[in-house]
């Protein structure tokens, strides 16, 4: 082993961005990222990882933020659940402490029978949702209406609580 390989940890888990552009089917599309048409105001971009499930039993799952915003939470999150044998419940609010604006995810689960994130597999996924400025998170009342709609998607189990 190399002194370079001791310095380097990589996590053994992927991260998977999903864009609005990735789902375009637009004729006019060159797929090297210039668009001639707006894209789908309806499409909302989301990040997830694949492979932290072995250590805490789940995938989880950002939506609206940019990947790379996105995969430095779900590292973040994934590095506490593997180093630190962190273990996370529905309902629980993570990462408060480690983002410089407190900008703190509350989690929730994932319908069991959702197939959107689980390819066909075996697998639990958890969404990490974000609270507006008022610290109001999506399905609460009075929470800022545009921020919930950013983070909606089919199988989260937010809308039924």
């Amino acid at each position: 082993m190399s002194d370079m390989d001791v310095l380097i940890d990589p996590p053994d888990w992927m991260l998977i961005g999903v864009g609005a552009d990735s789902f375009c089917q637009h004729p006019h599309h060159n797929h090297s990222g210039d668009h001639t048409h707006e894209p789908d105001p309806n499409f909302i971009q989301f990040t997830y990882t694949v492979g932290l499930a072995k250590y805490g039993g789940y995938e989880y799952m950002i939506t609206a933020l940019h990947p790379r915003d996105a995969g430095f939470f779900l590292n973040i999150l994934g590095i506490r659940i593997r180093d630190e044998n962190l273990v996370i419940n529905a309902g629980d609010e993570v990462l408060a402490d480690l983002t410089a604006g407190g900008w703190p995810f509350r989690v929730v689960d994932m319908d069991e029978d959702n197939e959107a994130f689980k390819a066909g597999e075996d697998r639990k996924v958890r969404q990490l949702l974000f609270c507006d400025r008022s610290g109001k998170y999506p399905g609460e009342d009075g929470a800022d209406e545009n921020i919930a709609r950013s983070q909606r998607v089919a199988g989260s189990t937010w809308e039924k609580e």
